[in-house]
């Protein structure tokens, strides 16, 4: 047995001190694709008509109002830039400061430079040449940061050593959509013009709330043998409330339906904690197939020609719809991983179960072809491949118990490592 602080197999760093690390890097890369993703987006590309006025035009200062191009994205700048530094500096430790000074100091004021110049080639994007001075700003503060990293790394990574590690995914999960596109806004102005619209109910969408209730109350069953569970959907609820606020692509009425929506979720979500977990599964797969069912009859009508199909997957989250494309297809994830797993646990056959979800959304793609304001594409069709192989790694590596009783271990056998233990009914 290696004792504590010995180095690991290939004679490295320990295995803890390597772990840290490789989640620090991965972490660093993360900071790095969401920078890309805000800087970027909409993802959209028009080259201006002479690069040399508009290179001109960002780069040479007009006076002191040019020290910032806002408020908000003054905070966004430099916040933004601030991960990317401090978890780059500590992932990189074992080289000198200088190199790690020149690497993500001044690396990282470079990109924040070219990635303003790349947004002079996207439409509806402000370039500002201030906007690459906070990301520096920003880097400088993530170095003094740095002290802080190890701490937050341990704490991470104990709850991804967790058995309920996939509590937390599907938290994770959640606030993802919630925040889609996942780019901060942080304007005063429309926080107030989105504060306002929380009291007119007369924009109130019922099925835009049935859903967002639908989608709280399966977080709210994910959350179900987790430790203070209360708290935690609370916490991740208001979370996503209060970051729809800073996110300025969210349409102020639809925050009428999230507020009363996520709210409903929460009360039958927490009562439906009193419940057995088997009457709680077979709640929660009533209400997958109800959400699934409103949703994807809407505007139901066959008839006319039969309209072209989307033969290739994802090729519409390119379009115009992009936004609204790709968290459509992040809910239905959603609700066929919830309505899979919770049938697995009641004791359903894996294949059976796949087989017909797939069957059934391609029945419902095809009657898209006759359906008025519908178009067929058959990336809904892949979604249960793909929900089957995350509940499949899941389960292997014991984040999710895909029984509610598994048969008990025969007698002489050592149980797989990693796996959780049976939990019977409540």
């Amino acid at each position: 047995m290696t004792p504590p602080g010995a180095a690991g197999p290939a004679g490295g760093a320990p295995a803890p001190e390597a772990s840290l690390q490789r989640l620090a890097m991965a972490l660093t890369l993360l900071s790095l694709a969401i920078i890309v993703h805000g800087s970027l987006y909409p993802w959209r590309w028009q080259p201006p008509p002479a690069w040399g006025p508009a290179l001109q035009w960002l780069l040479v200062p007009t006076g002191w109002e040019s020290l910032a191009s806002g408020r908000g994205d003054l905070i966004g700048n430099v916040l933004l830039f601030i991960p990317l530094s401090a978890l780059g500096a500590w992932w990189q430790r074992a080289r000198p400061w200088p190199w790690r000074w020149l690497v993500f100091g001044l690396g990282g004021a470079v990109l924040g430079l070219l990635l303003q110049v790349a947004q002079l080639a996207i439409p509806g994007r402000s370039p500002a040449l201030s906007d690459a001075w906070w990301n520096t700003v920003g880097l400088v503060l993530g170095f003094g940061l740095t002290g802080l990293v190890p701490a937050c790394l341990r704490w991470l990574r104990a709850r991804l050593h967790s058995a309920h590690l996939g509590a937390y995914a599907a938290a994770g999960f959640w606030l993802a959509m919630a925040w889609w596109p996942l780019l901060p806004g942080i304007s005063g102005w429309w926080m107030a013009v989105t504060w306002r619209q929380l009291w007119n109910f007369n924009r109130l969408s019922l099925p835009d709330a049935w859903w967002q209730a639908a989608g709280v109350f399966i977080l709210a069953q994910a959350l179900r043998a987790l430790p203070g569970r209360a708290a935690v959907l609370l916490l991740v609820v208001l979370a996503g409330w209060l970051g729809k606020l800073v996110f300025s692509y969210t349409l102020p009425a639809s925050m009428v339906a999230n507020t009363v929506g996520w709210s409903l979720g929460l009360v039958a979500g927490m009562m439906a904690w009193a419940l057995r977990e088997r009457q709680a599964m077979v709640l929660l797969v009533g209400v997958c197939l109800a959400a699934m069912a409103s949703d994807a009859l809407r505007g139901l009508g066959l008839g006319g020609e039969a309209k072209p199909a989307q033969w290739w997957p994802f090729v519409a989250v390119l379009g115009h719809q992009r936004v609204a494309y790709s968290l459509g297809l992040l809910v239905w994830a959603w609700w066929i991983t919830a309505l899979a797993a919770a049938a697995l646990r009641l004791g359903a056959r894996p294949w059976p179960l796949w087989l017909g979800l797939t069957f059934a959304l391609a029945l419902l793609e095809w009657a898209h072809r006759h359906w008025p304001g519908q178009q067929a594409d058959v990336t809904l069709v892949l979604l249960p491949t793909l929900c089957a192989w995350l509940l499949h790694v899941a389960a292997r590596r014991g984040w999710w118990q895909p029984r509610l009783n598994p048969p008990p271990a025969a007698p002489g056998t050592i149980p797989l490592a990693g796996a959780a233990p049976g939990r019977g009914e409540t």
